[in-house]
């Protein structure tokens, strides 16, 4: 692995959220370059540091339903 790529524990410290979070980030796409080391479904996530550059993390919970009915 290059030295250069966080892995999730390290992301997860970053922003004080767990690992699990920092996984789902990357699953949808929140975190542009981040990859998967190997095709097994427990295979690491790492994160090129150039993806957190302005990241703001989601805010936690269910998105709240408007008001428009």
């Amino acid at each position: 692995m290059a030295d250069d790529l966080l892995l999730t524990h390290e992301v997860a410290e970053r922003y004080g959220v767990t690992p699990k979070t920092v996984r789902r980030w990357c699953a949808k796409g929140y975190l542009p370059g981040a990859r998967k080391l190997g095709t097994d479904r427990r295979a690491p996530w790492v994160v090129p540091p150039a993806a957190l550059e302005g990241f703001v993390p989601p805010s936690a919970g269910r998105p709240q339903e408007s008001d428009d009915d």
